[in-house]
């Protein structure tokens, strides 16, 4: 499994024929115009903008990577640690007459951090406030979350001439009402 990396990612070969992680350059979750979009200004209903709200008030999650949480792609500028997190599928269970109205959404969640501790920590943060949730923020009702795979790994982000930072990828289904 490909790790979602900061700033985007794409996998090559080394020319040793190792494997490492490239990530072009990302430009952030951009609105109209050039300028960065903030959470506050996510209008839409979703499950993931839920999760979004959760994790920025959960003290855990932001004592360790602050308010850094970006759909797909990282800013060039972010410092670490930060999470990235973006739509892996959804699956709408049918009935006799009609869509069920609750949909299983599957998110992936990445942290990449600086050193492994922190990267850790950071996921251990976030498992411990999204495994079991459910709730309903701005009129989205979130039955249950439910953590279902876990994968260290590392990237080498955009533009650095650092060494590859480290990253745990975290696969969640959010069974969420319509």
């Amino acid at each position: 499994m490909g790790s979602l990396a900061a700033r985007g990612s794409e996998n090559s070969r080394t020319s040793d024929g190792g494997a490492s992680r490239k990530c072009p350059q990302g430009l952030g979750y951009r609105g109209e115009g050039s300028r960065l979009r903030t959470r506050q200004e996510m209008s839409y209903k979703s499950p993931e903008k839920v999760l979004l709200d959760v994790l920025v008030t959960a003290t855990a999650v932001t004592s360790v990577v602050g308010t850094r949480i970006f759909p797909l792609l990282a800013p060039a500028s972010s410092a670490l640690p930060f999470v990235t997190w973006r739509r892996t599928g959804i699956e709408r269970t049918q009935t006799l007459g009609s869509p069920h109205g609750v949909p299983r959404v599957s998110v992936d969640y990445t942290v990449v951090a600086a050193s492994y501790n922190q990267a850790r920590e950071a996921a251990d943060a976030m498992r411990r406030t999204l495994d079991g949730y459910g709730g309903t923020v701005d009129n989205t009702v979130v039955e249950q979350v439910s953590l279902e795979n876990e994968v260290d790994d590392f990237v080498t982000l955009a533009g650095s001439d650092q060494p590859p930072s480290y990253s745990v990828t975290q696969s969640y289904d959010i069974w969420w009402r319509e």
